[in-house]
């Protein structure tokens, strides 16, 4: 029963985001897919866990970067203030074409933009073996070796999962969030 009131909460706290999404959308503020994603990125943090968390300096931040342009930034770099996830403050860092590869293995979570469709397999790349939950709406990302995708081809926003390559680097989904997920093992 435990359980059931448990995966219930983490739904209720998913479609709450949603559902905010839809009212502000509904109020003719027309929000893009990305912007959708990011409202949910945030919330989603917390059914994660990274490796060693207790190695991480209790004064730091947990970095969230945005590689690429996407209006995600803006939702993200709003949605965080004041806020933080496992006893860190969110900082979100926006990462345009051209920063240093090893600026992005910093981060906790990587979302790649859209706009970095066609360098999806070089970014990919340049994170493996880090413990950098890489995150994006790109089309087929977690089937072809990311780790979370929000799918919204469709009215109904769909979360894919792929915890085999999030696990070779120490990070799991919790139970929670891949009751309500789709999950993916290219």
């Amino acid at each position: 029963m435990q359980r059931v009131v448990s995966t219930l909460r983490v739904l209720g706290s998913i479609a709450a985001s949603v559902v905010l999404c839809l009212t502000i959308e509904a109020r003719g503020v027309d929000l893009s897919p990305e912007q959708q994603t990011g409202a949910l990125l945030l919330k989603i943090t917390r059914y994660v866990t990274w490796p060693d968390p207790k190695k991480a300096d209790s004064n730091s931040f947990f970095l969230v970067g945005v590689l690429g342009t996407s209006a995600v930034v803006n939702v993200l770099q709003h949605a965080s203030k004041g806020r933080s996830v496992h006893g860190r403050p969110y900082r979100v860092v926006h990462f345009p074409a051209g920063w240093d590869v090893r600026e992005w293995r910093k981060c906790q979570v990587l979302f790649i933009s859209q706009s970095e469709q066609g360098r999806l397999a070089e970014i990919l790349s340049a994170i493996e073996g880090a413990s950098v939950l890489s995150v994006s709406s790109i089309e087929s990302f977690a089937n072809r070796g990311g780790m979370l995708s929000f799918d919204t081809s469709s009215t109904k926003l769909r979360i894919l999962l792929n915890p085999r390559i999030a696990s070779e680097v120490g990070i799991e989904f919790s139970s929670r969030l891949q009751k309500i997920a789709t999950i993916v093992d290219p």
